[in-house]
């Protein structure tokens, strides 16, 4: 009898078996080896910053721009980047964001928990939330700005809730990590101001539950978090470098997460979802909405809507929004929502093991299903299939001219395989590194558009590796100027005759 009794009080109870189903598919799915364009130059970087010692301020690995400013804002993150690489390989980057990954949602759903709502509804609008941000996943830093921004939601969320200045201190301290992290710092920023001027609103309005003393301090937090911004290697310069991303430059409508989500994708349906089932609760439950809540529905939804992109982080910051105002919308239709809601049942030992079993057989499969898909030849697969494997394979035998036109997508590969042995014209550092000039000259090239030849002849470039459909791969077989050096499946390299 003591042995069930005791089997009962540590049972998980069915809320708890579909989080660890929620975030194991999460972990799961984070796992999918994903190697991101910008991956390959972090790692240059990170390796050059720790073997230099120096954070670099003017781009030194391409031919076009070299000596020209450079606000290297992820220079913390490409330590840790390499530092990981140099531990465990590719293996153990994966790994590390698989687990960043699935710890903000863990996050999510607490926010959501804070704010009362039913373990259910939590755990279905999480799962949601997850499924439509997967598009933008892997070993990229911005899944660490995605943590930090989850993190803020609890603390802020929680203060405003239970105020208390150590929350607070929190802010600042984890904005000076996150500002030498990632350029997404600014975001936790916006997400302070968001809350100060919300329940501001919220106490002029009647709605507000902070203290003139709770909000003065609030405020204080975002001066402190803003001015410790400064605490970097770029000091002043790092307050800048967000500008790149909400002006429009020659490149913003090439680059496939600066252009407006396409709700044809099966991930932005998700998303779609969601966003309508805000909308549609808040025009029921729209008296019970508060002024925080609409200023951060209504920034955050402006972000995703402009760049898809930012459509994780809007999951991240909104989701609980959406949960929250889909458990009003329940007991508003049907009362018989709120009382069922309220009652809990006692876990019965039959139902304890039932529980048990099912959270064993859950990361039973999970762990076949990782071991059958995702494992070394998958990772291999990956890298074969999105980068030219072979013909920087071919260039590291042959020592060719070092002035390289790269297509964008594999200028940090070949950085990080072939640098400073070669150099490229351009690499995935586009939006935020790049004048027009040099965007524009590449779009010429890379298209074939009139001026494409005398563009190479400007800019010296002695070597092209291209995907073997783009427009330049077409006009340069026909061009006596250069000769085939290298061709497989994906890939199509040409060298100038006579260098």
């Amino acid at each position: 009898m003591q042995s069930s009794r005791g089997l009962t009080r540590l049972a998980p109870s069915v809320a708890t078996v579909a989080v660890v189903f929620v975030l194991g598919a999460c972990l799961l799915v984070a796992l999918i080896p994903r190697l991101d364009t910008d991956l390959w130059w972090h790692l240059k970087v990170g390796h050059d910053i720790l073997h230099s010692g120096s954070v670099p301020t003017r781009d030194y690995m391409t031919f076009s721009f070299r000596g020209h400013s450079w606000t290297d804002h992820e220079w913390l993150a490409e330590v840790l980047l390499y530092g990981l690489y140099a531990l465990a390989g590719l293996w153990g980057l994966i790994v590390f964001f698989a687990l960043v990954i699935t710890t903000t949602f863990a996050v999510v759903y607490a926010v959501m928990r804070g704010k009362g709502i039913h373990p259910m509804l939590a755990i279905f609008v999480t799962a949601a939330a997850f499924m439509c941000s997967t598009g933008s996943w892997g070993p990229r830093i911005q899944m660490i700005s995605l943590l930090f921004l989850a993190v803020y939601c609890l603390i802020l969320d929680r203060y405003t809730r239970r105020p208390s200045r150590r929350l607070l201190l929190a802010l600042p301290l984890l904005m000076l990590i996150w500002a030498n992290l990632h350029g997404g710092f600014v975001l936790g920023l916006v997400l302070i101001g968001a809350y100060l001027v919300g329940e501001w609103l919220n106490v002029v309005s009647g709605r507000g539950s902070l203290t003139g003393l709770q909000l003065r301090d609030l405020g204080l937090a975002l001066i402190a978090s803003f001015i410790i911004t400064v605490v970097n290697p770029n000091t002043y310069r790092l307050l800048l470098y967000p500008l790149a991303f909400v002006l429009p430059n020659a490149y913003t409508n090439i680059i496939e997460e600066s252009a407006s989500p396409n709700f044809h994708l099966p991930v932005m349906m998700i998303f779609e979802a969601l966003l309508l089932a805000l909308m549609a609760s808040l025009a029921i439950v729209r008296p019970r909405i508060n002024w925080t809540s609409v200023l951060i529905m209504v920034g955050f939804t402006h972000l995703a809507l402009s760049q898809v992109r930012n459509v994780p982080v809007w999951a991240v910051v909104v989701s609980p929004l959406v949960a929250f105002s889909l458990s009003l919308v329940g007991p508003t239709l049907w009362p018989q929502i709120a009382a069922a809601a309220g009652r809990t049942r006692p876990i019965t030992p039959a139902k304890a093991r039932i529980n048990l079993i099912l959270i064993i057989l859950v990361l039973i499969v999970y762990g076949s299903v990782g071991a059958r898909y995702i494992n070394g030849k998958a990772l291999a697969r990956t890298e074969r299939t999105q980068y030219p494997v072979g013909a920087i394979r071919f260039m590291q035998h042959h020592r060719l001219p070092p002035r390289v036109f790269v297509s964008y997508s594999w200028g940090g590969y070949l950085l990080w395989h072939l640098f400073p042995v070669y150099r490229d014209y351009m690499d995935s550092r586009a939006d935020t590194l790049f004048n027009n000039r040099i965007l524009t000259g590449y779009v010429t090239m890379y298209d074939a558009q009139p001026g494409w030849r005398a563009t190479l002849n400007h800019y010296r470039i002695q070597n092209v590796l291209v995907e073997r459909t783009a427009p330049l791969a077409q006009v340069l077989a026909l061009d006596s100027h250069w000769r085939l050096a290298y061709r497989d499946a994906e890939s199509i390299l040409y060298t100038r005759r006579g260098g």
